[in-house]
């Protein structure tokens, strides 16, 4: 298929949010595509960071990172959520009719999501203080990533309410099929495309991390901090007319779909 002069679709998070989870059932779909093999950043095939890392490389090189043998391409940067008003604009003058979709979590896991992946990384003696894990949780950086709201009213104001989607992280766990339809309905193509793909595989965790308990006192730390409450963080992206309400249930079509046998175990 021709390189095109535009992209249908952009994740920008939440960080530590289910993005991985997003791209690996999406980029499975026979009519969505993501980057050519050997372009991106972070996993390959999801990421890009052209907005945060690469802007100033013309346009056509961002454009020539994507496979474009599908109809609908686009890409998966959890970085992007961060985004200030004025680089939003950018995004949004290069691709005005791209959708948007964005995961959110609650904030504890959210942010123990980030500690963890630090933890993973930092020697043993300095892994077991609680003083370095708050300092890593302290972090402006993952005060931005917990900015829910914020983040979900930027992009909204740019993109506007019918092409910005929100959508709970644990609706993956609970309602996978459900958030795959509609991401499938919002990039125009056929959700049946899952439905011989059973729940229990649909749900299973993609790009685990360090399996690490959270400390309690990190949990109580945590409690103490003035963050806005993720109900409330909620009630505001549902004012806007941006979060997705899912359906309760879901009946595949009976012996539509590919094979579960086609595809290794999430997160292999």
């Amino acid at each position: 298929m021709k390189r095109r002069n535009t992209i249908d679709f952009l994740g920008i998070g939440a960080h530590g949010a289910g993005t991985t989870w997003l791209w690996h059932w999406l980029s499975k779909h026979p009519d969505i595509g993501f980057l050519r093999e050997g372009a991106g950043r972070g996993i390959p095939g999801k990421e890009v960071h052209y907005w945060n890392r690469f802007p100033s490389e013309p346009l056509d090189w961002y454009l020539d990172q994507f496979d474009w043998s599908h109809r609908v391409v686009g890409e998966i940067t959890p970085a992007y959520a961060r985004f200030e008003p004025e680089v939003i604009e950018r995004v949004h003058d290069a691709f005005p009719s791209a959708q948007i979709m964005f995961i959110v979590r609650d904030l504890l896991s959210r942010t123990w999501s980030d500690v963890r992946k630090r933890v993973r990384k930092a020697p043993v003696w300095q892994r077991r203080r609680l003083s370095w894990m708050i300092d890593q949780g302290s972090r402006d950086k993952v005060a931005l990533r917990n900015d829910y709201a914020g983040t979900a009213a930027r992009w909204t104001k740019a993109f506007g309410s019918e092409q910005m989607h929100v959508f709970l992280f644990s609706d993956i766990a609970e309602k996978p099929r459900q958030l795959l339809a509609r991401a499938c309905a919002i990039l125009d193509v056929d959700p049946a495309f899952y439905d011989a793909i059973g729940d229990e595989h649909l749900g299973s965790r993609v790009n685990t991390g360090l399996d690490k308990a959270c400390p309690p006192d990190f949990v109580k730390w945590f409690e103490e901090q003035a963050v806005t409450a993720f109900a409330e963080q909620l009630a505001d992206i549902d004012a806007l007319g941006v979060l997705e309400h899912l359906p309760a249930t879901h009946v595949p079509a009976a012996g539509v779909g590919p094979s579960i046998a086609s595809y290794p175990a999430a997160g292999a």
